[in-house]
């Protein structure tokens, strides 16, 4: 299957941004069943959600270089993952962390 595929740096940057969203929302609805069953609004607070979701794109990068042997794929992964990750690094210091 993922010998059609090309081994290109772009197809790994579109594999990483898509894989990261599918990640945080499939952990984002986990959040929300947890939540929902023990009812407690602060289990997973705000930044584990995403940090999850880095954790599972580090490792969807680890298979893609060792197992699959798509290294230019892989660090199109690692570039869009840690990209995104000061993106939400840098907002969320912004918006959420007031300094006086």
């Amino acid at each position: 299957m993922f010998k059609k595929i090309p081994d290109t740096f772009f197809v790994g940057i579109m594999t990483g941004i898509v894989t990261l969203f599918l990640s945080y929302f499939v952990v984002r609805a986990v959040r929300i069943l947890l939540v929902n069953h023990f009812d407690n609004e602060y289990l997973m607070a705000a930044p584990r959600v995403q940090l999850y979701s880095i954790v599972i794109n580090v490792i969807i990068f680890r298979f893609m270089v060792i197992k699959f042997e798509r290294e230019n794929t892989g660090k199109g992964i690692l570039f869009s993952t840690v990209i995104l990750a000061l993106i939400y690094f840098f907002l969320y210091t912004k918006f959420n962390l007031r300094m006086n």
